[in-house]
């Protein structure tokens, strides 16, 4: 008598007598669970179900805090710089300052003259070299332009090596040149309105 025969299993055959009762189990187990099911459903799985097993990554409470905690926000006054667009992300135009810096540090940035307004985000650092992504930028050669009267007889404009100028709307000549900023142009043609009246 073989070891299987005293446990009390069922004598195995070459005829595929222990497929026949794997089979068996499985037709009972299935027709147990259609008999669980409320009617009307189906015994395949929904493609729903299978959405709810990706887990997506959770923020946790050490992961979350105030932004003046988690990163540094910088201002920077930068005098003259050619196609400031291209020539802010230069690693060149930070190295007295990188130091100073860390990744996900944001700096504002200002031309000297008003002109343009930009955003950087520092996505590396190592030691004075720096990579920055501009996140955004902004001419401001016409601001307050669009609030400006058509029937105002000046208006600002920036012209180069003669920065700011308020300019004579009728013969379109300079009236006054060398004005560093645009603020200041427009404290100008309101001096200036003030003395026509």
């Amino acid at each position: 008598m073989t070891d299987s025969a005293a446990v009390g299993a069922p004598p195995s055959t070459n005829d595929g007598g222990q497929e026949d009762i794997i089979k068996d189990k499985k037709t009972r187990n299935e027709e147990k669970g259609k008999n669980d099911r409320p009617k009307g459903t189906s015994a395949v799985q929904a493609p729903e179900k299978a959405k709810e097993d990706i887990a997506l990554p959770k923020v946790l409470p050490p992961d979350i805090g105030l932004q003046t905690h988690r990163y540094r926000m910088f201002s920077a006054a930068i005098a003259k710089l050619d196609d400031p667009e291209t020539n802010l992300t230069n690693p060149e135009v930070w190295t007295f300052v990188a130091k100073q810096l860390n990744v996900t540090d944001e700096i504002r940035v200002i031309d000297g003259n008003t002109s343009w307004m930009a955003r950087l985000l520092v996505t590396y650092k190592f030691g004075t070299q720096v990579r920055l992504k501009l996140l955004e930028f902004h001419s401001l050669d016409d601001v307050g332009e669009e609030n400006a009267s058509e029937a105002q007889p000046f208006f600002p404009k920036l012209r180069g090596q003669y920065k700011w100028c308020i300019m004579d709307r009728a013969t379109n000549k300079p009236v006054k040149e060398n004005i560093p900023t645009q603020a200041e142009a427009y404290k100008e043609i309101t001096k200036l309105m003030e003395r026509l009246e």
